[in-house]
Protein backbone atom coordinates (compact mmCIF):
# COMPACT_ATOMS: atom_id res chain seq x y z
CA UNK A 1 0.00 0.00 0.00
CA UNK A 2 0.78 3.41 -0.08
CA UNK A 3 2.40 5.85 2.23
CA UNK A 4 -0.10 8.89 2.89
CA UNK A 5 2.18 11.25 1.63
CA UNK A 6 2.41 9.40 -1.27
CA UNK A 7 -1.43 9.67 -1.71
CA UNK A 8 -1.62 13.16 -1.24
CA UNK A 9 1.21 13.46 -3.97
CA UNK A 10 -1.65 11.27 -5.97
CA UNK A 11 -4.45 13.14 -5.40
CA UNK A 12 -3.31 16.39 -6.84
CA UNK A 13 -1.28 18.04 -4.07
CA UNK A 14 2.58 18.92 -4.13
CA UNK A 15 3.30 17.84 -1.41
CA UNK A 16 6.52 15.77 -2.74
CA UNK A 17 8.69 16.71 -5.66
CA UNK A 18 9.92 14.09 -8.42
CA UNK A 19 13.50 13.42 -8.42
CA UNK A 20 15.28 13.96 -11.09
CA UNK A 21 18.20 11.96 -11.84
CA UNK A 22 21.22 14.32 -12.55
CA UNK A 23 23.30 14.61 -15.69
CA UNK A 24 26.73 14.02 -13.98
CA UNK A 25 27.69 12.22 -10.91
CA UNK A 26 29.62 14.02 -8.30
CA UNK A 27 33.01 11.90 -7.54
CA UNK A 28 33.27 9.79 -4.53
CA UNK A 29 35.22 10.69 -1.88
CA UNK A 30 35.22 7.67 0.05
CA UNK A 31 36.01 3.79 -0.84
CA UNK A 32 34.93 0.30 0.45
CA UNK A 33 36.35 -2.89 -0.94
CA UNK A 34 33.87 -5.54 -1.45
CA UNK A 35 33.34 -8.56 -2.74
CA UNK A 36 31.59 -7.23 -5.51
CA UNK A 37 34.81 -4.34 -6.28
CA UNK A 38 35.45 -0.98 -4.94
CA UNK A 39 32.40 1.07 -4.25
CA UNK A 40 32.38 5.15 -4.12
CA UNK A 41 30.60 6.97 -1.78
CA UNK A 42 30.64 10.51 -0.44
CA UNK A 43 30.19 12.07 2.54
CA UNK A 44 27.15 14.13 3.68
CA UNK A 45 24.92 14.84 7.11
CA UNK A 46 27.33 13.46 9.51
CA UNK A 47 27.55 10.03 7.51
CA UNK A 48 28.88 7.91 4.80
CA UNK A 49 26.36 7.67 1.43
CA UNK A 50 26.52 5.19 -1.00
CA UNK A 51 23.92 5.68 -3.05
CA UNK A 52 22.52 3.89 -6.30
CA UNK A 53 24.90 0.90 -5.99
CA UNK A 54 23.08 -1.75 -8.54
CA UNK A 55 22.55 -5.17 -7.05
CA UNK A 56 21.17 -7.12 -9.84
CA UNK A 57 20.83 -7.13 -13.31
CA UNK A 58 18.80 -4.51 -15.26
CA UNK A 59 15.31 -6.62 -15.91
CA UNK A 60 14.90 -5.43 -19.82
CA UNK A 61 14.59 -6.94 -22.81
CA UNK A 62 14.69 -10.93 -22.08
CA UNK A 63 14.88 -10.52 -18.60
CA UNK A 64 11.61 -8.34 -18.05
CA UNK A 65 9.82 -10.62 -16.10
CA UNK A 66 12.82 -12.97 -14.73
CA UNK A 67 13.82 -13.40 -11.86
CA UNK A 68 16.39 -10.65 -10.60
CA UNK A 69 20.02 -11.96 -11.55
CA UNK A 70 23.61 -11.11 -9.80
CA UNK A 71 25.97 -8.63 -11.47
CA UNK A 72 29.58 -9.61 -12.28
CA UNK A 73 31.78 -8.06 -10.03
CA UNK A 74 32.71 -4.21 -10.60
CA UNK A 75 35.88 -4.00 -12.72
CA UNK A 76 36.74 -0.43 -11.82
CA UNK A 77 34.96 1.72 -8.70
CA UNK A 78 31.89 1.91 -8.86
CA UNK A 79 30.64 5.88 -8.34
CA UNK A 80 27.49 5.34 -6.16
CA UNK A 81 27.24 9.38 -5.31
CA UNK A 82 23.59 9.80 -6.28
CA UNK A 83 20.44 7.38 -6.26
CA UNK A 84 19.88 5.35 -9.33
CA UNK A 85 16.63 5.52 -11.30
CA UNK A 86 13.48 4.74 -9.81
CA UNK A 87 11.39 1.95 -11.26
CA UNK A 88 8.52 2.73 -14.09
CA UNK A 89 5.61 3.71 -12.04
CA UNK A 90 1.91 2.36 -13.19
CA UNK A 91 -0.25 4.68 -10.28
CA UNK A 92 -2.27 7.72 -11.61
CA UNK A 93 -0.80 10.93 -12.11
CA UNK A 94 2.77 9.62 -11.69
CA UNK A 95 3.55 9.87 -15.50
CA UNK A 96 5.86 12.48 -14.82
CA UNK A 97 8.52 11.51 -12.94
CA UNK A 98 11.43 9.71 -14.38
CA UNK A 99 11.79 6.40 -13.76
CA UNK A 100 12.87 3.33 -15.85
CA UNK A 101 13.33 -0.71 -16.21
CA UNK A 102 16.83 -0.44 -15.04
CA UNK A 103 15.97 0.05 -11.92
CA UNK A 104 17.38 -2.38 -9.35
CA UNK A 105 19.35 -0.10 -7.12
CA UNK A 106 20.14 -0.23 -3.14
CA UNK A 107 21.34 3.17 -0.84
CA UNK A 108 23.46 2.47 1.91
CA UNK A 109 24.24 5.14 4.87
CA UNK A 110 27.15 4.60 7.73
CA UNK A 111 28.22 6.53 10.71
CA UNK A 112 30.90 8.96 9.83
CA UNK A 113 33.17 10.49 12.06
CA UNK A 114 34.72 8.52 15.17
CA UNK A 115 32.11 6.28 15.01
CA UNK A 116 33.14 5.62 10.92
CA UNK A 117 32.41 1.59 10.95
CA UNK A 118 35.70 -0.90 9.46
CA UNK A 119 35.19 -4.10 8.40
CA UNK A 120 34.91 -5.97 12.01
CA UNK A 121 32.24 -3.53 13.63
CA UNK A 122 29.59 -5.60 13.02
CA UNK A 123 27.50 -2.81 13.57
CA UNK A 124 23.44 -3.45 13.39
CA UNK A 125 21.74 -3.47 9.73
CA UNK A 126 18.17 -1.94 9.14
CA UNK A 127 17.11 -3.27 5.73
CA UNK A 128 14.38 -0.96 4.98
CA UNK A 129 11.24 -1.64 1.78
CA UNK A 130 8.74 1.75 0.65
CA UNK A 131 5.32 0.94 0.30
CA UNK A 132 2.86 3.02 -2.24
CA UNK A 133 0.61 0.20 -3.30
CA UNK A 134 3.00 -2.19 -5.09
CA UNK A 135 2.53 0.49 -7.76
CA UNK A 136 4.93 3.45 -7.05
CA UNK A 137 7.20 4.97 -4.99
CA UNK A 138 11.29 3.93 -5.11
CA UNK A 139 14.16 4.22 -1.82
CA UNK A 140 14.97 8.02 -4.06
CA UNK A 141 12.48 9.60 -2.59
CA UNK A 142 13.47 12.39 0.62
CA UNK A 143 11.52 10.48 3.17
CA UNK A 144 13.42 7.89 3.56
CA UNK A 145 16.97 9.32 4.07
CA UNK A 146 18.50 7.22 6.39
CA UNK A 147 21.27 10.04 7.44
CA UNK A 148 19.49 10.63 10.82
CA UNK A 149 19.24 7.32 11.85
CA UNK A 150 22.42 6.09 10.92
CA UNK A 151 24.45 8.92 12.34
CA UNK A 152 22.06 9.56 15.49
CA UNK A 153 22.12 5.57 16.41
CA UNK A 154 25.48 4.07 14.97
CA UNK A 155 23.63 1.49 12.87
CA UNK A 156 23.94 1.12 8.89
CA UNK A 157 20.40 1.68 7.03
CA UNK A 158 19.91 0.59 3.42
CA UNK A 159 16.89 1.16 1.31
CA UNK A 160 15.79 -0.68 -2.06
CA UNK A 161 14.02 -0.17 -5.32
CA UNK A 162 12.32 -2.93 -7.00
CA UNK A 163 9.79 -3.92 -9.87
CA UNK A 164 6.51 -2.29 -9.46
CA UNK A 165 3.29 -3.17 -11.16
CA UNK A 166 2.74 -5.17 -13.73
CA UNK A 167 6.43 -5.41 -14.29
CA UNK A 168 6.89 -6.93 -10.73
CA UNK A 169 3.75 -9.33 -10.69
CA UNK A 170 2.91 -10.64 -14.22
CA UNK A 171 1.87 -14.12 -14.42
CA UNK A 172 1.37 -16.36 -17.62
CA UNK A 173 1.24 -19.78 -18.41
CA UNK A 174 4.18 -19.23 -20.88
CA UNK A 175 6.26 -17.40 -18.38
CA UNK A 176 5.39 -20.57 -15.52
CA UNK A 177 6.66 -23.01 -17.92
CA UNK A 178 9.88 -20.48 -19.12
CA UNK A 179 11.13 -20.91 -15.22
CA UNK A 180 8.88 -23.40 -13.48
CA UNK A 181 6.86 -20.20 -11.64
CA UNK A 182 5.56 -16.75 -12.96
CA UNK A 183 4.99 -13.48 -10.86
CA UNK A 184 6.77 -12.29 -7.09
CA UNK A 185 9.23 -10.44 -8.92
CA UNK A 186 9.39 -7.87 -7.15
CA UNK A 187 9.93 -10.18 -4.19
CA UNK A 188 12.83 -11.68 -6.00
CA UNK A 189 14.02 -8.50 -6.14
CA UNK A 190 13.86 -7.57 -2.88
CA UNK A 191 15.21 -11.14 -2.05
CA UNK A 192 18.05 -10.19 -4.41
CA UNK A 193 18.99 -6.79 -2.60
CA UNK A 194 18.59 -9.14 0.68
CA UNK A 195 21.32 -11.57 -0.37
CA UNK A 196 23.39 -8.47 -1.68
CA UNK A 197 23.17 -6.94 1.88
CA UNK A 198 23.98 -10.19 3.75
CA UNK A 199 27.12 -10.91 1.16
CA UNK A 200 28.38 -7.38 1.22
CA UNK A 201 27.49 -5.24 4.19
CA UNK A 202 30.45 -6.83 6.29
CA UNK A 203 32.85 -4.70 4.08
CA UNK A 204 30.70 -1.54 5.42
CA UNK A 205 30.99 -2.85 8.76
CA UNK A 206 27.93 -4.03 9.27
CA UNK A 207 26.52 -6.86 11.36
CA UNK A 208 25.48 -9.73 8.36
CA UNK A 209 23.96 -12.08 11.07
CA UNK A 210 22.24 -8.63 12.69
CA UNK A 211 20.17 -7.69 9.92
CA UNK A 212 16.32 -6.29 10.67
CA UNK A 213 13.66 -6.21 7.64
CA UNK A 214 11.07 -3.66 7.94
CA UNK A 215 8.93 -1.64 5.78
CA UNK A 216 5.33 0.23 5.71
CA UNK A 217 1.87 -0.60 4.17
CA UNK A 218 3.19 -2.78 0.75
CA UNK A 219 6.47 -2.70 2.42
CA UNK A 220 5.17 -3.77 5.20
CA UNK A 221 3.04 -6.62 3.43
CA UNK A 222 6.62 -7.30 1.43
CA UNK A 223 8.40 -7.98 4.64
CA UNK A 224 5.81 -10.27 5.86
CA UNK A 225 6.37 -12.39 2.34
CA UNK A 226 10.43 -12.57 3.51
CA UNK A 227 9.27 -13.78 6.80
CA UNK A 228 7.29 -16.95 5.48
CA UNK A 229 10.27 -17.33 2.65
CA UNK A 230 12.19 -20.25 3.14
CA UNK A 231 15.04 -18.29 1.44
CA UNK A 232 14.69 -15.07 2.62
CA UNK A 233 13.71 -16.13 6.58
CA UNK A 234 17.18 -17.20 7.40
CA UNK A 235 18.54 -14.26 6.45
CA UNK A 236 16.51 -12.31 8.48
CA UNK A 237 17.56 -12.25 12.37
CA UNK A 238 14.10 -9.68 13.13
CA UNK A 239 11.57 -7.68 11.70
CA UNK A 240 9.31 -4.73 12.06
CA UNK A 241 6.42 -4.10 10.68
CA UNK A 242 3.94 -0.45 10.10
CA UNK A 243 0.55 0.16 8.54
CA UNK A 244 1.34 -3.35 6.89
CA UNK A 245 0.33 -7.34 7.59
CA UNK A 246 0.63 -10.92 6.25
CA UNK A 247 -2.16 -11.74 3.59
CA UNK A 248 -4.43 -14.34 5.06
CA UNK A 249 -4.58 -15.85 1.54
CA UNK A 250 -2.86 -14.76 -2.09
CA UNK A 251 -3.32 -15.65 -5.44
CA UNK A 252 -2.81 -19.49 -6.90
CA UNK A 253 -0.10 -20.17 -10.11
CA UNK A 254 -3.41 -20.78 -11.96
CA UNK A 255 -5.43 -17.59 -10.84
CA UNK A 256 -2.51 -15.12 -11.51
CA UNK A 257 -2.54 -17.12 -14.86
CA UNK A 258 -5.39 -16.45 -15.73
CA UNK A 259 -5.44 -12.45 -14.42
CA UNK A 260 -2.11 -12.42 -16.64
CA UNK A 261 -3.30 -14.12 -20.28
CA UNK A 262 -6.68 -11.44 -19.64
CA UNK A 263 -3.90 -8.40 -19.63
CA UNK A 264 -2.23 -10.08 -22.94
CA UNK A 265 -5.14 -10.30 -24.78
CA UNK A 266 -5.70 -6.51 -23.47
CA UNK A 267 -1.83 -5.65 -24.76
CA UNK A 268 -3.06 -7.04 -28.11
CA UNK A 269 -0.95 -10.06 -28.12
CA UNK A 270 -1.67 -13.53 -29.74
CA UNK A 271 -2.63 -16.10 -27.58
CA UNK A 272 -0.06 -18.51 -28.97
CA UNK A 273 2.40 -16.65 -28.95
CA UNK A 274 1.66 -13.71 -25.58
CA UNK A 275 5.34 -13.61 -23.87
CA UNK A 276 7.34 -12.43 -26.57
CA UNK A 277 4.80 -10.28 -27.91
CA UNK A 278 4.60 -8.55 -24.08
CA UNK A 279 8.04 -8.26 -24.04
CA UNK A 280 8.45 -6.42 -26.83
CA UNK A 281 5.85 -4.11 -25.95
CA UNK A 282 7.39 -0.74 -24.70
CA UNK A 283 6.28 0.98 -21.22
CA UNK A 284 3.68 3.01 -23.20
CA UNK A 285 2.14 0.40 -24.50
CA UNK A 286 1.68 -1.55 -21.29
CA UNK A 287 0.65 1.44 -19.74
CA UNK A 288 -2.09 1.92 -22.09
CA UNK A 289 -3.12 -1.70 -21.78
CA UNK A 290 -3.48 -1.31 -17.97
CA UNK A 291 -5.89 1.29 -18.64
CA UNK A 292 -7.96 -0.44 -21.31
CA UNK A 293 -8.34 -3.61 -18.78
CA UNK A 294 -9.11 -1.51 -15.98
CA UNK A 295 -6.16 -2.05 -13.73
CA UNK A 296 -4.87 0.72 -13.49
CA UNK A 297 -8.02 2.76 -12.26
CA UNK A 298 -8.58 0.41 -9.66
CA UNK A 299 -5.10 0.04 -8.40
CA UNK A 300 -6.63 1.78 -4.78
CA UNK A 301 -10.41 0.23 -4.95
CA UNK A 302 -11.39 -2.45 -3.34
CA UNK A 303 -11.10 -5.41 -5.64
CA UNK A 304 -10.63 -9.39 -4.88
CA UNK A 305 -8.69 -9.92 -8.08
CA UNK A 306 -6.04 -7.41 -8.39
CA UNK A 307 -3.15 -8.99 -9.80
CA UNK A 308 -0.60 -6.76 -8.12
CA UNK A 309 -0.15 -8.92 -4.88
CA UNK A 310 1.93 -11.94 -3.89
CA UNK A 311 1.55 -15.42 -5.50
CA UNK A 312 1.89 -19.02 -4.06
CA UNK A 313 4.52 -19.59 -6.80
CA UNK A 314 5.79 -22.89 -5.46
CA UNK A 315 9.22 -21.59 -4.86
CA UNK A 316 9.44 -17.72 -3.17
CA UNK A 317 6.32 -19.23 -1.17
CA UNK A 318 4.78 -22.70 -1.50
CA UNK A 319 2.09 -22.07 0.86
CA UNK A 320 0.18 -19.03 1.80
CA UNK A 321 1.84 -16.74 4.12
CA UNK A 322 -0.08 -16.99 7.34
CA UNK A 323 -0.23 -20.77 7.08
CA UNK A 324 3.83 -20.68 6.51
CA UNK A 325 4.02 -18.20 9.86
CA UNK A 326 1.56 -20.31 11.89
CA UNK A 327 3.72 -23.24 11.22
CA UNK A 328 6.77 -21.33 12.91
CA UNK A 329 8.60 -19.82 9.85
CA UNK A 330 10.20 -16.84 11.75
CA UNK A 331 10.24 -19.03 15.10
CA UNK A 332 12.62 -17.90 17.70
CA UNK A 333 12.75 -14.43 15.90
CA UNK A 334 10.99 -11.10 17.17
CA UNK A 335 8.60 -8.78 15.32
CA UNK A 336 7.25 -5.40 15.77
CA UNK A 337 4.06 -4.88 14.33
CA UNK A 338 1.43 -2.33 14.52
CA UNK A 339 -0.70 0.27 12.79
CA UNK A 340 -2.35 4.05 13.31
CA UNK A 341 -5.91 4.69 14.27
CA UNK A 342 -7.38 5.88 11.18
CA UNK A 343 -5.81 3.87 8.52
CA UNK A 344 -8.20 4.23 5.75
CA UNK A 345 -8.73 8.00 5.88
CA UNK A 346 -6.38 8.89 3.21
CA UNK A 347 -7.79 5.95 0.80
CA UNK A 348 -11.21 7.95 0.75
CA UNK A 349 -10.44 11.22 0.41
CA UNK A 350 -11.57 11.69 -3.10
CA UNK A 351 -14.61 8.69 -2.73
CA UNK A 352 -18.05 10.13 -3.50
CA UNK A 353 -19.70 11.23 -0.76
CA UNK A 354 -22.19 8.69 0.92
CA UNK A 355 -25.18 10.69 1.33
CA UNK A 356 -27.40 8.61 3.47
CA UNK A 357 -27.63 5.92 6.02
CA UNK A 358 -29.85 3.89 3.13
CA UNK A 359 -26.60 4.37 0.56
CA UNK A 360 -24.20 3.42 3.61
CA UNK A 361 -26.07 -0.31 4.30
CA UNK A 362 -26.75 -1.00 0.59
CA UNK A 363 -22.28 -0.39 -0.20
CA UNK A 364 -22.33 -2.36 3.13
CA UNK A 365 -24.12 -5.35 1.67
CA UNK A 366 -22.67 -5.35 -1.28
CA UNK A 367 -19.52 -6.14 0.33
CA UNK A 368 -20.65 -8.03 3.65
CA UNK A 369 -23.46 -9.79 2.21
CA UNK A 370 -26.08 -10.90 5.07
CA UNK A 371 -23.37 -10.18 7.66
CA UNK A 372 -23.77 -6.00 6.55
CA UNK A 373 -25.85 -5.51 9.57
CA UNK A 374 -23.72 -6.92 12.17
CA UNK A 375 -20.88 -4.42 10.43
CA UNK A 376 -23.09 -1.42 10.81
CA UNK A 377 -24.13 -2.56 14.70
CA UNK A 378 -19.78 -1.58 15.22
CA UNK A 379 -19.92 1.11 12.38
CA UNK A 380 -22.90 2.72 12.50
CA UNK A 381 -23.60 5.41 10.72
CA UNK A 382 -24.93 8.37 12.85
CA UNK A 383 -22.00 7.76 15.36
CA UNK A 384 -19.52 9.42 12.76
CA UNK A 385 -19.60 13.08 11.26
CA UNK A 386 -20.08 11.69 7.25
CA UNK A 387 -20.90 8.55 5.60
CA UNK A 388 -17.62 8.30 3.80
CA UNK A 389 -15.98 9.00 7.45
CA UNK A 390 -17.55 5.66 8.74
CA UNK A 391 -16.74 3.79 5.95
CA UNK A 392 -13.13 4.91 5.98
CA UNK A 393 -13.13 4.17 9.66
CA UNK A 394 -14.48 0.76 8.79
CA UNK A 395 -12.00 -0.15 5.84
CA UNK A 396 -9.05 1.19 7.57
CA UNK A 397 -9.72 -1.39 10.45
CA UNK A 398 -10.75 -3.77 8.00
CA UNK A 399 -7.40 -3.66 6.67
CA UNK A 400 -4.86 -2.85 8.06
CA UNK A 401 -5.41 -2.94 12.22
CA UNK A 402 -6.88 -5.54 12.54
CA UNK A 403 -5.13 -7.64 9.60
CA UNK A 404 -2.23 -6.74 11.79
CA UNK A 405 -3.65 -8.38 15.18
CA UNK A 406 -4.70 -11.21 12.81
CA UNK A 407 -0.99 -11.62 11.89
CA UNK A 408 0.21 -11.20 15.35
CA UNK A 409 -1.52 -14.22 16.52
CA UNK A 410 -0.54 -16.28 13.55
CA UNK A 411 3.01 -15.21 14.09
CA UNK A 412 2.93 -16.00 17.98
CA UNK A 413 1.08 -19.08 17.04
CA UNK A 414 4.43 -19.70 15.10
CA UNK A 415 6.49 -19.25 18.27
CA UNK A 416 7.82 -15.63 16.77
CA UNK A 417 8.33 -13.11 19.66
CA UNK A 418 5.40 -9.89 18.72
CA UNK A 419 5.71 -6.32 20.36
CA UNK A 420 2.31 -4.55 19.21
CA UNK A 421 2.22 -0.76 18.86
CA UNK A 422 -0.82 1.86 18.08
CA UNK A 423 0.76 4.59 16.66
CA UNK A 424 -0.79 7.56 17.75
CA UNK A 425 1.06 11.50 17.34
CA UNK A 426 0.22 13.72 15.10
CA UNK A 427 3.64 15.74 13.78
CA UNK A 428 1.44 18.90 13.00
CA UNK A 429 -2.33 20.28 14.48
CA UNK A 430 -2.85 21.28 10.80
CA UNK A 431 -3.20 17.75 9.63
CA UNK A 432 -6.23 16.52 12.19
CA UNK A 433 -7.84 19.97 11.62
CA UNK A 434 -7.80 19.05 7.85
CA UNK A 435 -9.02 15.29 7.57
CA UNK A 436 -11.69 16.61 10.33
CA UNK A 437 -12.94 19.64 8.10
CA UNK A 438 -13.45 16.79 5.51
CA UNK A 439 -15.82 15.02 7.73
CA UNK A 440 -13.52 11.84 8.56
CA UNK A 441 -12.17 11.11 12.00
CA UNK A 442 -8.98 13.19 13.16
CA UNK A 443 -6.40 10.21 14.23
CA UNK A 444 -3.21 9.80 13.01
CA UNK A 445 -3.93 7.95 9.38
CA UNK A 446 -2.02 5.93 7.33
CA UNK A 447 1.74 6.39 7.17
CA UNK A 448 1.92 8.88 9.97
CA UNK A 449 4.58 7.24 11.95
CA UNK A 450 7.30 7.30 8.56
CA UNK A 451 7.72 11.34 9.41
CA UNK A 452 8.82 9.90 13.55
CA UNK A 453 11.03 6.89 12.36
CA UNK A 454 13.57 8.78 9.04
CA UNK A 455 12.99 12.27 11.07
CA UNK A 456 11.93 13.66 7.90
CA UNK A 457 14.21 16.72 7.53
CA UNK A 458 12.03 19.88 6.73
CA UNK A 459 10.04 18.77 9.69
CA UNK A 460 12.58 17.69 12.30
CA UNK A 461 14.14 20.94 12.86
CA UNK A 462 10.38 22.38 13.66
CA UNK A 463 10.13 19.60 16.08
CA UNK A 464 8.30 20.66 19.17
CA UNK A 465 9.48 18.28 23.12
CA UNK A 466 6.47 15.97 23.04
CA UNK A 467 6.77 14.92 18.86
CA UNK A 468 11.29 15.20 19.38
CA UNK A 469 10.46 12.84 22.35
CA UNK A 470 8.38 10.44 20.48
CA UNK A 471 10.82 10.17 17.23
CA UNK A 472 13.50 9.82 19.57
CA UNK A 473 11.72 6.82 21.36
CA UNK A 474 10.24 5.01 17.74
CA UNK A 475 13.59 5.16 16.56
CA UNK A 476 15.16 3.97 19.72
CA UNK A 477 12.74 0.81 19.75
CA UNK A 478 13.84 0.00 15.89
CA UNK A 479 17.41 0.31 16.67
CA UNK A 480 17.17 -2.20 19.46
CA UNK A 481 15.17 -4.46 17.81
CA UNK A 482 17.84 -4.12 14.95
CA UNK A 483 20.42 -4.66 17.49
CA UNK A 484 19.41 -7.26 20.13
CA UNK A 485 16.07 -8.67 18.82
CA UNK A 486 13.89 -6.79 21.13
CA UNK A 487 12.73 -3.18 21.02
CA UNK A 488 13.36 -3.14 25.06
CA UNK A 489 16.87 -1.30 26.54
CA UNK A 490 18.18 1.08 28.19
CA UNK A 491 15.53 3.94 29.79
CA UNK A 492 13.15 3.36 27.41
CA UNK A 493 9.23 2.56 28.92
CA UNK A 494 8.95 -1.45 28.68
CA UNK A 495 7.23 -2.73 26.31
CA UNK A 496 5.47 -5.96 26.77
CA UNK A 497 5.07 -8.76 24.37
CA UNK A 498 2.17 -9.14 22.95
CA UNK A 499 0.18 -12.56 22.79
CA UNK A 500 -2.95 -14.21 21.31
CA UNK A 501 -3.59 -14.47 25.39
CA UNK A 502 -2.64 -10.90 26.67
CA UNK A 503 -3.19 -9.25 23.55
CA UNK A 504 -0.78 -6.32 25.00
CA UNK A 505 0.36 -3.91 22.73
CA UNK A 506 2.12 -0.53 23.55
CA UNK A 507 0.41 3.33 22.06
CA UNK A 508 3.03 4.91 21.20
CA UNK A 509 2.73 9.05 21.39
CA UNK A 510 3.95 11.47 23.88
CA UNK A 511 3.18 9.65 26.92
CA UNK A 512 3.21 5.77 25.80
CA UNK A 513 0.71 3.39 27.60
CA UNK A 514 0.79 -0.45 27.49
CA UNK A 515 -2.65 -1.04 26.75
CA UNK A 516 -4.65 -4.52 26.25
CA UNK A 517 -7.56 -5.40 23.83
CA UNK A 518 -7.42 -2.77 20.59
CA UNK A 519 -10.12 -3.05 18.95
CA UNK A 520 -11.21 -5.80 20.10
CA UNK A 521 -15.12 -6.66 19.50
CA UNK A 522 -14.21 -4.93 15.46
CA UNK A 523 -11.16 -7.26 14.82
CA UNK A 524 -13.07 -10.32 16.02
CA UNK A 525 -16.06 -9.80 13.41
CA UNK A 526 -13.93 -8.42 11.19
CA UNK A 527 -11.08 -11.04 11.02
CA UNK A 528 -13.98 -13.70 10.46
CA UNK A 529 -14.60 -12.41 7.30
CA UNK A 530 -13.20 -12.79 3.80
CA UNK A 531 -10.69 -10.00 3.28
CA UNK A 532 -11.51 -8.02 -0.17
CA UNK A 533 -7.89 -7.10 -1.41
CA UNK A 534 -7.20 -3.09 -2.15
Amino acid sequence: MMSWLSALCRNGFMFCMALGVLACKPMATVFVETPVGTIGGIEKKSTQQFLGIPYAQPPVGELRWREALPLPPFEEVYQATQPGTRCIQFAQGTESLAASEDCLFLNIWRPTGEKTPTENSNLPVMLFIHGSAFAFGSSNEVLWDGSQLASAHNVIVVTMNYRLGYLGFLSLPELTQESGHSGNYSFYDQQMALKWVHNNISAFGGDRNRIMLFGQSAGAMSTCMHLASDDSSPLISSAAIASGFCLDKVLTQEQAEEFGSTFAVNAGCPQQNPLECLREKSIEEIDQALVASGIKDRLFAPNPALPVIPVVDGKFIDRQPREKLAAGAFSGKSVIIGATPEEGTIFFITHPPIADEATYLELLESEYGDRAGDVAALYPFDAYKTGRGAYAALSGDRFFSCNAKGTANVLDQGGAEVYFFEFNQWISPLLPRLFGALGFETGPIHGAELLYLFSYDPLSSNLKPETAYVAKLMQSYWVNQASNGTPNGGDLPQWPAYTRDAFSYLELDSDPQVKANLKAEKCALLNSLPLIHI
